[in-house]
C-alpha cells in the first residue's frame, strides 16, 4: 500500500529543495487510497407510468433525480454549483432533435446533465443508470441505480390488448392487423373508424388493465370526449401498431377535448387533429387535447397534434406528467383566418412536470407556448420539473391581436 501511494504521489506532485536546503512538495492532488470525497452522490430513478414508481412498461419515460446529493463544503446551492452527469445504459437511441446543444453538435440521448433529467426506454430489460457528480475543485463521486422495463406483451394477459383498424374489406375482419401483438395475450381485433366506440370497448370499467392499439395509416373519427379510467394501480396504454404514419384521431365535434383523466396511462405513437372551426374559444377547457386536472403518472410520447389545442391543463395537485417528443403545430392555412383563436400551448403545473424533446409552433394569440409550474395560484407546481431539448417558435406571433413576434 505504501509503495503504491508513493508511486501515485510521484506522478502527481513536484519534489525538490528550496534555497535553504529544505525538502518541499508542491501541487494539488486527491488522495487515491482511503481519501474521502467531499461529495456523496445520490441517484434516484422513477418511472412516470408506474404506481409509486414501481412499474415501467415499454415505452417508459423515467425521471432521474440527484438532488439528494450532499457536499461537505460551504456551497450555497449545490444544484447550481455541482456538475451532474447521467449515463443510461441505453446506447444507440440517437440524438435529440431540438435544443441549442443538439443543433450545435448533437446531443446523445444516452447522456444527460443536470440535477434532474429524463430518459425514455423503448425496449424491455434491466438498465443501470450511472451518476457522476463533480464540484468546482474537481472532486468527484459516483452513484448508480437500476430500473427494470417490462415488456407489455408479458404484462397484458388474454383479452387485455385491443387492436383497431379501418374496414378495408367485406365479411368478417376487413382490416389489416399485421403488427398487432399476437402472442399469449390473445388480442381482440375490431374493425372500426370510430375512436369513441373503440375506446369505450377498450377502456370501460374501473382499474382496467388494458392496451388500446390503433393501426398506423388509418384515420378514426371522434365525436365526444374520451374519459380514460383513472382508478386503481394498473398500467394502461393507448398507442399504435403496424408501420407507416401515426393513426389520426380526428375530433369533429364542437368544444370537445381529446381525452380527460388518465392515471397511469401512456399514450404513444398517435396524432390528434381538429377541425379548427369546432372550438369556439381556445381558452376553455373544452378545447384541451388532454384534461389532466388531478391526474398523475401520465405520459404523452412520440405523438403529435395539428390544429387548435391546449395540450394540457392541470391544477398543481398532479405528480409526474410527461410530454416527450410531442409535436403541436398549427396548420399553416390558419394564417388566412384571423378571426379564429389559434394557439397551441401547454399548461404544465404538476409537480415533476416533464417537457422534453418536443416542438410547439405558432401561437397567434399573444399567449404562452408553455406555462410551467410556478408559485402562483394558477400554476402552483414546479417541483423538480424537466424542460429540455425543446423547440418553441413564434411564441407570441402577431395574429391580429397585437402580439410581439419577437417575444
Amino acid at each position: 500500500m505504501a509503495r503504491r501511494l508513493l508511486a501515485i504521489l510521484a506522478a502527481l506532485l513536484t519534489f525538490g529543495f528550496d534555497v535553504s536546503g529544505q525538502f518541499v512538495v508542491s501541487g494539488q492532488f486527491t488522495v487515491a487510497d482511503g481519501g474521502a470525497s467531499p461529495i456523496t452522490a445520490s441517484a434516484v430513478a422513477e418511472c412516470v407510468q408506474g404506481s409509486s414508481g414501481t412499474l415501467c412498461l415499454a415505452p417508459a419515460v423515467v425521471h432521474v433525480d440527484a438532488t439528494a446529493t450532499t457536499h461537505s463544503g460551504s456551497y450555497t446551492s449545490l444544484f447550481r454549483t455541482l456538475k451532474y452527469e447521467w449515463s443510461f445504459d441505453d446506447p444507440g437511441q440517437g440524438d435529440w432533435l431540438y435544443g441549442a446543444a443538439a443543433l450545435d453538435a448533437g446531443w446523445d440521448k444516452n447522456y444527460e446533465t443536470g440535477g434532474v433529467g429524463v430518459h425514455v426506454y423503448d425496449a424491455a430489460g434491466t438498465y443501470q443508470i450511472d451518476l457522476k457528480v463533480t464540484d468546482p475543485a474537481g472532486a468527484t463521486d459516483t452513484d448508480f441505480t437500476s430500473i427494470t422495463i417490462v415488456d407489455p406483451d408479458t404484462y397484458y394477459g388474454s383479452g387485455q390488448t385491443y387492436c383497431f383498424a379501418n374496414i378495408t374489406g367485406t365479411g368478417g375482419l376487413g382490416g389489416d392487423y399485421t403488427g398487432c401483438p399476437d402472442q399469449a395475450d390473445s388480442p381482440v381485433e375490431t374493425d372500426t373508424d370510430d375512436f369513441d366506440t373503440a375506446m369505450t370497448t377498450c377502456s370501460s370499467g374501473s382499474n382496467v388493465k388494458t392496451r388500446c392499439l390503433f393501426r398506423r395509416g388509418d384515420t378514426f373519427l371522434q365525436s365526444a370526449t374520451v374519459t380514460l379510467d383513472a382508478t386503481g394501480t394498473n398500467a394502461r396504454q393507448l398507442g399504435s401498431f403496424g408501420t407507416g404514419a401515426r393513426p389520426i384521431f380526428n375530433i369533429g365535434a364542437t368544444d370537445t377535448k381529446g381525452f380527460s383523466g388518465g392515471d397511469r396511462w401512456t399514450v404513444f405513437g398517435v396524432n390528434f387533429a381538429r377541425d379548427n372551426n369546432t372550438c369556439s374559444d381556445k381558452m376553455t377547457n373544452e378545447c384541451d387535447l388532454v384534461g389532466i386536472n388531478g391526474v398523475s403518472n401520465f405520459t404523452l410520447y412520440d405523438s403529435a397534434s395539428s390544429g387548435w389545442f391546449r395540450t394540457a391543463g392541470s391544477d398543481g395537485s398532479e405528480d409526474l406528467v410527461a410530454f416527450v417528443e410531442y409535436e403541436s403545430v398549427t396548420d399553416s392555412h390558419l394564417d388566412d383566418q384571423p378571426g379564429i383563436n389559434k394557439a397551441p400551448n401547454s399548461l404544465m403545473a404538476s409537480k415533476r412536470s416533464i417537457y422534453v424533446g418536443s416542438k410547439l409552433d405558432k401561437n397567434y394569440m399573444g399567449e404562452y407556448i408553455i406555462r410551467a409550474g410556478t408559485s402562483s395560484s394558477e400554476s402552483p407546481g414546479g417541483d423538480k420539473d424537466v424542460f429540455s431539448h425543446n423547440y418553441m417558435l413564434h411564441t407570441n406571433t402577431d395574429g391580429g391581436t397585437g402580439g410581439d413576434p419577437d417575444r
